[in-house]
């Protein structure tokens, strides 16, 4: 580390900053960068002139605009970031070991006070010391940011060709780094949920201290990470920018190469994470005939997809033959199975998952090449956009493909034109698939259209389809205008099951109140306060949360399942009968003789089904290795299918064999209509009830990650809510959370 004076040394003999324009060395500048910056991204002490120094040395480095040089800031960045990381951590990490040693200080004695008393000045001194290293260490980390931004627009006017060259594959990995760092927030989020629950009921000292650490790691990762994805983001739009800038000053002959390298990279043939990210790409840059280009990759990938959907459907018979000869061998075979018998097993699972990833990669080019659809449009000329936005325009309203004419929709909500807008109410007016309706709607959201509000407050919350009306109450907090206030209170008084809550919590987040559903004491509210009322205004008590998960209450519903209320009269239960549940509720590994889970569950089934009245719609999906629904469709509730379903509850669900959420997911969605391909895209399913006490062990897939993002793709346009609960000690409780979060629904665990 350099010490004060031999800094002061450097500065004299390096001089001043050199403005732009100068004839400023490239290798000198990297040299001098290299001599300081690195050594200070990994010093223990940092004072105020060595950041001073190295911010005026990375300012001069990112003035050269060369390519070499953003490489050399983009690894100092990276460094930074995972230092900041690292840091952040052991300083949360001490600060909780420090409060615990402080309360066990008065109690401690001879050797074990000393003890004590030695980690506690050791830790002291540790945190002071990152105390104050943290704040220069994120100052130097800002100046490594402000100059991959700086450096980015300076390399346009260098060197065009290269910076364009370079810039594309950092565009690529960004957008890689974007999707994977979201991720990873998103699971920091939920697994710091999980562990700030846990921590009331902890029994002992070591329990708690466990937890208080994890919290302390969590927070701090959380922070960091959080402020890494801020970052990225900024820096991926500035890219953006620069890049379609860039692509205007190549010579054609340039432009021309660039472009084929990366139609070369949206075939059929290339792995569908190339494809995914060069489609995105092209989508930012302004040429020609990209939009008809993305079109083509939409329609391929649409057929690509569906081929693989319907090979989906024999391997899934053929994956359930095999299947259930393991099982039938397992119990005719003292839990022995023959070699045939698993490696035909073991060789339909393996063709099923790799075609399931086939499948599963086309959805993710389909999404992706809506997104860059939309960017192309936004980023022709408003004199070069017409005859390309025509034929997207057909494309949304005559292709044959609805994954095409949805993905067309989407990438039209990306872009402000009357003729879109009018274009997609028309839809919305006119369709007869109520999937291109729901689709119009999110894109009319996007908009943030007048006309939308107008829609739905005059027709659509009284439309014939359920779907539609639940869509319109959603349009009406998203698009916040103070007109739907009476128009949602209305809805309330004449709706009935689910939708009563949709329009009360629609209504929370317009006025920041909630009356449980009560229309009576809306209106009374409404009639007192209308006059003054304005929207975002919300200064009484029970104001709208400013966090990324809607605050939603448990309403007073008439079904409860483990304390989780709904009004919903179209339920859909799945219950994990896998073996595990066959052991004692709190502990998977004790012997005693408490209540199995499986038994604790049905006993809530039993409390949550008696709830239901006359006419409601119901059924129930059990799932072990194999998933096994109650009934082929939603039955509706009578006296005698009461009794019907209770024997069923009572003799049929029996537990054993390894756990199969997707594939129970799967079939959940499917049964209520909402298939990958479907078709009709009707569904007599609004809420789902998802329980298990573990974790994926068997099925088409596994990765929690995959089924999250899997039911993110079913759920997209139909929104139904989807309820978890976990039982006992062993489940994923982030992975819970975030299906019940990411889908409307609660997460509880027992």
């Amino acid at each position: 580390m350099l010490a004060p004076l031999l800094l002061s040394c450097w500065l004299l003999a390096n001089g001043p900053v050199q403005e732009a324009g100068n004839d400023l060395d490239d290798e000198l500048a990297r040299k001098e960068y290299a001599e300081l910056v690195p050594e200070l991204l990994e010093a223990e002490q940092l004072d105020r002139p060595q950041v001073e120094a190295a911010r005026e040395i990375i300012s001069r480095l990112s003035k050269t605009g060369r390519p070499a040089a953003l490489k050399t800031i983009a690894g100092g960045a990276a460094s930074a970031a995972e230092r900041m990381l690292k840091l952040t951590v052991e300083l949360r990490e001490g600060e909780v070991r420090l409060e615990s040693i402080r309360t066990k200080l008065p109690d401690a004695t001879g050797d074990d006070r000393a003890a004590l008393e030695e980690q506690l000045q050791e830790l002291e001194q540790r945190t002071a010391s990152i105390s104050e290293l943290l704040p220069l260490l994120s100052e130097l980390r800002g100046a490594l940011f402000e100059g991959l931004l700086s450096i980015t627009e300076r390399a346009a006017e260098v060197e065009p060709e290269a910076a364009f060259e370079l810039l594309s594959a950092y565009f690529k990995e960004d957008s890689r780094s974007r999707f994977a760092l979201d991720l990873k927030v998103r699971q920091l989020k939920a697994n710091l949920a999980t562990v700030t629950e846990r921590l009331p009921a902890a029994t002992g000292d070591e329990e708690r201290a466990e937890l208080e650490q994890r919290s302390a790691r969590l927070a701090a990762s959380l922070a960091v990470r959080s402020a890494d994805l801020e970052r990225l983001e900024t820096l991926w739009k500035r890219r953006i920018e620069t890049l379609a800038k860039l692509y205007g000053q190549l010579p054609r002959g340039a432009q021309e190469r660039e472009l084929k390298e990366i139609r070369n990279n949206l075939r059929d043939d290339v792995p569908w994470e190339v494809r995914a990210v060069h489609v995105e790409l092209l989508g930012h840059l302004p040429a020609q005939p990209a939009a008809g280009w993305i079109a083509d990759v939409m329609k391929h990938a649409a057929k690509q997809r569906k081929k693989a959907d319907d090979q989906l459907e024999e391997l899934r018979v053929t994956y359930e033959r095999a299947l259930a000869a393991m099982l039938t061998s397992l119990k005719g075979g003292n839990g022995m199975v023959s070699t045939s018998v698993m490696a035909n097993k073991n060789k339909a699972e393996r063709e099923l998952r790799r075609v399931s990833q086939q499948e599963h990669g086309e959805a993710r080019v389909l999404a992706a090449a809506a997104r860059a659809l939309g960017s192309a449009l936004a980023a022709l000329p408003p004199a070069e956009r017409d005859s390309e936005l025509d034929a997207v325009l057909k494309l949304a309203s005559q292709d044959p493909r609805p994954e095409v004419r949805v993905g067309a929709i989407d990438a039209l909500g990306r872009l402000a034109d009357e003729r879109v807008e009018q274009a997609l109410i028309d839809t919305l007016e006119e369709s007869s698939s109520l999937r291109l309706r729901l689709a119009a709607i999110d894109a009319l959201i996007a908009q943030q259209s007048e006309k939308l509000v107008e829609l739905c407050v005059t027709s659509l919350l009284t439309d014939r389809e359920w779907r539609m009306r639940a869509a319109a109450m959603r349009a009406l907090s998203a698009v916040p205008r103070k007109r739907a206030v009476p128009a949602l209170i209305d809805s309330i008084a004449v709706e009935t099951g689910r939708l009563i809550d949709d329009a009360e919590q629609a209504l929370f987040e317009l006025t920041g109140r909630r009356f449980n559903g009560d229309a009576f004491l809306w209106k009374d509210w409404w009639s007192k306060h209308k006059d003054g009322f304005r929207i975002g205004e919300r200064t009484e008590p029970g104001a709208a949360s400013t966090s990324a998960t809607p605050d939603r209450t448990t309403p007073p519903g008439r079904v409860s399942f483990y304390g989780i209320s709904t009004r919903s009269n179209r339920i859909l239960f799945v219950l994990d009968r896998s073996g595990s549940m066959n052991d004692p509720i709190g502990n998977s590994q004790t012997g005693s003789a408490a209540q199995r889970k499986i038994d604790a569950a049905k006993q809530q089934l039993k409390a949550a089904l008696a709830g239901l009245e006359n006419g409601d719609l119901f059924n129930i999906i059990t799932y072990a290795v194999d998933v096994k629904p109650w009934q082929r469709r939603m039955v509706k509730r009578t006296a005698k299918v009461a009794k019907q379903v209770e024997r069923f509850i009572d003799k049929e669900i029996e537990a054993e064999g390894g756990t199969n959420i997707h594939d129970a997911l799967r079939d959940a969605f499917r049964l209520a209509g909402i298939g990958a391909m479907d078709k009709a895209y009707e569904s007599n399913v609004d809420t789902i009830f998802f329980l298990t006490d573990g974790r994926p062990s068997v099925g088409e897939v596994q990765d929690p990650e995959e089924i999250l993002l899997r039911v993110k793709d079913w759920n997209r346009l139909a929104r139904i809510v989807v309820h978890t609960v976990g039982v006992g000690q062993d489940h994923d409780g982030s992975f819970l959370r975030r299906l019940a979060e990411e889908n409307g629904g609660q997460y509880t665990s027992r």
